[in-house]
């Protein structure tokens, strides 16, 4: 097994007798599928190690990753065996209870901060300091034969190991709108590595990358990724991060032309028939609304897709390496997991500091908005998966204190019914003239929220600019997808313990058996309460009646005209 041993001359950790030397032995800022907690929850996690032959009290001692804030989390009555390990959970529920799981009321910061032990008389015993350097998911971080390290096999409650996987490389500018150009500066701690990065969205290998070697100068919209390369095995590459860099000046101004790796036909009507592309700014938008618009760039979140060009745009049919935005699917059976393409997503609201990164599974989402001549903008859905990355996304997307915020995939929206957007012949379709010109962009986002507001358990939602390769691709609607995972968030339980059904009776997850027994009942209830049919259905609970009265007052109160036989789903 190859080691990668890394340490940090900036971080100190102190030598105490050895019946009193315990330390912060491992630690995780960013835990997506590392250990849970006793609510189920991936939370911050710390492992303290007593080093030495004597049993040392913990109470009063304290826990901080501010040194103004000493007492942020205070140790209750507890003993610490020799050559023993005690877990901390930081999940900003205080629980200091002898005997119970501890969670301190705090969580760390994946980008680097603070970190200390302190005993009773709030003496420094370990620290990590000023800073711990910028963390990665499901990556730990503590002790390894004394000096600080990654540890890319984390073990909590047990000696720590290395492991062998290879150390991303580390950005000195994090991601996001910038009002001036600077040069970004790439580096990896570990002499064995160097960095390869390319700026077109494509893997930075041998044959697309280039290998770093000084400062970047970041002057317009600029994707960026990056990898660390073993020096001495050159087919060994780290896992992908990337960091996009956005010049609102530069947005508003966008191109229709954005070179040969962007085509100016989009989509197949035909074999021999394309849809015409669209990348640039409406010119009589900008010129009418060009405040509006400098500001509502940071009014919202926004999200940043990277991907290989090839991945969306290439003419080839094979499902291997097909572009899903030329093969849209919907009349082409073009769907599916084999039509799903390697890509990273990046967050960035404005109005809060926390942001994430991470690689991810990339396909079209939809069904009748996958048609180009309904529409040329089509919805994304993002898969989180240990093929690409971490299994799950663990972050605070939506606001709501009911939300999760696990999750195994997000549904990225780009709007049809109701839209500017939406296509189709006057004649045929006449109610389409009528949605253009009552774009509302709201109607499926309310109708979610009034779910939520009467009680029920609904998607969660929240609209933000979307990005592809630096290129501004349009408002989206970040929102849940609807399936067993979702179910198991909401509802508790095992994922694997769901049905789920939707569109045309078709299976989501799981078997039909139940729903079909549902369905069969309620056909022959009667008009009476008492109906034979119509308590089976309670009693026996195949429907959850309420649940179903107040979808059906929503859909009617909304006018939902696509709608019944599609656009919904029931799980059990």
């Amino acid at each position: 097994m190859r080691r990668f041993f890394l340490s940090f001359s900036f971080i100190v950790w102190l030598c105490l007798p050895l019946a009193s030397q315990v330390v912060i032995n491992e630690f995780m800022a960013l835990n997506a599928t590392t250990l849970q907690d006793e609510n189920g929850e991936y939370s911050d996690w710390v492992e303290l190690y007593n080093a030495g032959d004597e049993p040392v009290n913990l109470y009063q001692w304290c826990l901080t990753d501010n040194l103004d804030k000493p007492s942020k989390f205070r140790f209750p009555d507890i003993s610490l065996a020799p050559k023993s390990y005690l877990i901390v959970f930081l999940s900003d529920q205080e629980q200091s209870i002898a005997g119970k799981e501890l969670h301190a009321a705090f969580k760390l910061s994946g980008s680097g901060e603070y970190l200390g032990l302190l005993d009773q008389d709030r003496v420094v015993v370990h620290e990590y300091a000023p800073t711990f350097p910028i963390q990665q998911t499901d990556i730990s971080y503590g002790l390894f034969e004394g000096q600080a390290s990654y540890l890319y096999e984390p073990t909590p409650g047990e000696e720590n190991v290395l492991g062998n996987a290879l150390l991303t490389p580390q950005f000195s500018e994090k991601g996001g709108y910038k009002n001036e150009s600077f040069y970004l500066s790439l580096q990896v701690n570990d002499p064995t590595l160097q960095i390869r990065y390319s700026l077109d969205g494509r893997f930075p290998d041998k044959k697309h990358g280039i290998r770093y070697t000084e400062p970047i100068l970041i002057d317009k919209n600029t994707v960026v990724c990056a990898v660390s390369q073993d020096i001495e095995i050159d087919t060994l590459y780290s896992n992908l991060v990337t960091q996009t860099y956005l010049f609102i000046q530069e947005i508003v101004t966008q191109a229709d032309s954005l070179g040969s790796d962007y085509p100016m036909q989009w989509s197949y009507i035909t074999d021999s028939t394309f849809y015409q592309a669209d990348y640039g700014m409406d010119a009589q938008i900008l010129q009418d609304y060009q405040e509006d618009l400098l500001e509502g760039f940071l009014s919202i979140p926004t999200l940043s897709i990277v991907t290989d060009p090839d991945n969306l745009f290439s003419h080839s049919d094979d499902p291997e390496s097909g572009g899903i935005y030329i093969h849209t699917g919907k009349s082409r059976g073009n769907k599916g997991d084999g039509w799903e393409r390697p890509a990273s997503v990046e967050y960035y609201d404005p109005q809060r500091e926390e942001t994430f990164q991470i690689n991810c599974g990339l396909r079209l989402h939809g069904g009748n908005s996958r048609n180009p001549s309904n529409s040329p903008k089509h919805s994304f859905r993002i898969s989180f998966r240990s093929e690409y990355g971490a299994s799950k996304l663990n972050f605070k997307i939506f606001d709501e204190k009911t939300a999760t915020d696990r999750f195994d995939h997000l549904v990225l929206r780009a709007g049809y019914n109701f839209t500017w957007i939406k296509n189709g012949s006057p004649t045929l379709y006449p109610q389409n003239i009528i949605q253009r010109t009552n774009a509302q962009y709201i109607y499926d986002s309310f109708a979610k929220d009034v779910q939520l507001a009467m009680g029920q358990t609904a998607t969660h939602s929240r609209f933000a600019h979307l990005f592809i390769n630096g290129i501004y691709w349009g408002l989206y609607d970040i929102c849940e997808k609807t399936n067993d995972d979702f179910a198991q968030a909401y509802m508790g339980g095992d994922d694997s313990e769901y049905d789920v059904i939707g569109d045309h009776n078709e299976i989501i997850d799981g078997a039909k058996d139940a729903y079909d027994l549902m369905y069969k009942t309620a056909c022959n209830v009667g008009s009476n309460a008492r109906d034979e049919n119509y308590q089976k259905l309670t009693k026996d609970h195949l429907l959850d009646l309420d649940n179903y009265i107040d979808y059906m007052l929503i859909n009617f109160y909304i006018g939902n005209r696509d709608w019944d036989n599609n656009n919904w789903r029931c799980a059990r």
